[in-house]
């Protein structure tokens, strides 16, 4: 059926499509089910509907495609189910399928292969070629993708500059800046926006608006909070809950540390006792971000990193520092020491009340010879 001048075209023998608008035309003649909307609109085949002034700049040959907007092509060859919605949207896809593109440019990509892609959003996904199985929602969300694949982007500008696999970013710019570093996941605003994983930094967590935000490059770090940052911001394996705000942590059990003697080399006994723990300068404090002046009680790091240094444990666990030079105290470390000062005292002890009970018994022999 045809309406308006020309509309129909070609298809001349086909009692079950339909073509709405000026110079409407199908694909070929004697195709079925087709519905073609749109002055000068160009079908996509049978069981087809296209929605569009001059919508459709390619000729497909399969069905389940569905086109709407300006300049759009949903591709070429063998393939199907795939829609589009919006000018540029799709249309110069060649053999993916299974796509689904919303927005100005979404899925552009030169000569897409593509399958199962989705992209809502103005430029989404608009450079993907071979990448597979990504979502993208939002103005620019992975735009400069090109074969990633597995990628979800949720937000503005989230991935805008990947090209890896296997990353979830939830948020504005979250992960704008990962180019090629694969399973990292960033949920907030701006987080790990400033990734640049052209040193492959991968499986990074950020949980958290500006979570990880200054993180340039590193793997395996994990931020949980409001503007959370780990120590290095270049360095890998590092974890930190909350931000330097935070004045109370809490959890119901008490924390369990990871002690089995397989996952441990060159163990030897302390070197650290006696001499070193009366050396410590205990201190009470108050900490400058608690508003209720509560008093803690612990050490100087400065002060402690002094002691170890003349106790000859240059190379420890005990104090670390941050990219800005801040401190902090490895508190579960000194545990060891205290019991060996308190072991080397008990000996002390020993040796001491052995002393005392010879004097005692020599005084007692005294008395009786008189």
């Amino acid at each position: 059926a045809g309406y308006y001048t020309n509309a129909g075209g070609n298809n001349l023998t086909s009692n079950t499509s339909v073509y709405i608008g000026y110079d409407t035309r199908a694909s070929a003649s004697g195709n079925s089910n087709e519905i073609v909307i749109g002055a000068s609109a160009q079908g996509n085949g049978s069981n087809s509907v296209t929605l569009g002034n001059g919508s459709v700049t390619k000729v497909i040959t399969s069905g389940s495609i569905m086109a709407q907007g300006v300049s759009i092509g949903l591709g070429a060859g063998s393939i199907n189910t795939n829609t589009a919605v919006g000018v540029n949207t799709l249309s110069r896809n060649t053999t993916g399928s299974f796509n689904t593109g919303m927005g100005n440019n979404a899925l552009f990509g030169l000569n897409m292969t593509g399958n199962y892609n989705s992209a809502f959003g103005s430029s989404a996904l608009s450079n993907n070629v071979g990448g597979a199985s990504n979502a993208a929602f939002g103005v620019n969300a992975l735009i400069s993708n090109v074969n990633g694949s597995q990628n979800i982007a949720v937000g503005g500008n989230a991935l805008s500059s990947n090209n890896g696999s296997y990353n979830t970013a939830v948020g504005a710019t979250a992960l704008n800046g990962n180019t090629n570093g694969e399973g990292n996941t960033a949920i907030g605003v701006q987080a790990l926006g400033a990734l640049n994983s052209s040193t492959n930094a991968s499986y990074n967590t950020a949980i958290g608006m500006y979570a990880l935000v200054n993180q340039t490059s590193g793997s395996n770090n994990t931020a949980i909070g409001y503007a959370a940052s780990v120590p290095t911001l270049t360095g890998d394996n590092q974890v930190r809950i909350g931000n330097t705000g935070v004045t109370y942590a809490g959890v119901q059990v008490a924390w369990t540390i990871t002690s089995d003697k397989r996952w441990k080399s060159n163990i030897q006994n302390s070197n650290l006792g006696l001499d070193f723990i009366t050396k410590l300068h205990p201190v009470s404090y108050y900490r400058n971000n608690d508003e209720s002046k509560k008093t803690e009680y612990g050490f100087i790091a400065q002060e402690l990193e002094a002691t170890l240094n003349n106790a000859g444990a240059t190379n420890n666990g005990i104090i670390s520092k941050d990219d800005k030079g801040m401190y902090s105290v490895r508190y579960n470390d000194l545990l060891a020491p205290m019991v060996k000062a308190i072991q080397e005292q008990q000996i002390i002890i020993e040796k001491q009340q052995k002393q005392i009970d010879d004097l005692k018994l020599l005084v007692n022999k005294l008395i009786d010879k008189k």
